[in-house]
């Protein structure tokens, strides 16, 4: 083998060993390697129409989510955190969505008192 081949191959280890390194460190950092459990947070404000306290879910007919629903009415899951027992059908409620992928769990939910608006 022509000795300038040699030099060649042995030339490019130092270079090819520094690529790999920078991929892999850099890989830890980039976004794509976040966790895709991370749910995104958004507020609504709606009326209750039932609540199950055996089920935890709420339904909440809800003024439009921006950047994720238009109004509708939905039944949705109660997180651990929230109490679901001082709500009653008609409250006007203003609450915080946790989204994952198809799953919304409602993480914060609390009552407007005296606020008549229709949702």
């Amino acid at each position: 083998m022509p000795k300038w081949i040699r030099w060649n191959q042995q030339a490019q280890w130092p270079g090819t060993l520094a690529l790999i390194l920078l991929l892999t460190a850099g890989n830890g950092c980039s976004p794509s390697s976040a966790p895709t459990s991370a749910a995104k947070l958004y507020e609504f404000r709606g009326k209750v129409l039932d609540v199950s306290i055996e089920k935890r879910t709420a339904t909440i007919q809800h003024e439009d989510i921006p950047g994720l629903m238009p109004a509708m009415t939905m039944t949705f899951q109660a997180g651990e955190a929230v109490d679901l027992e001082g709500f009653q059908v008609g409250d006007v409620v203003h609450g915080q969505l946790a989204v994952r992928g198809r799953d919304y769990v409602i993480v914060h939910l609390q009552r407007l008192d005296g606020d008549t608006r229709k949702p």
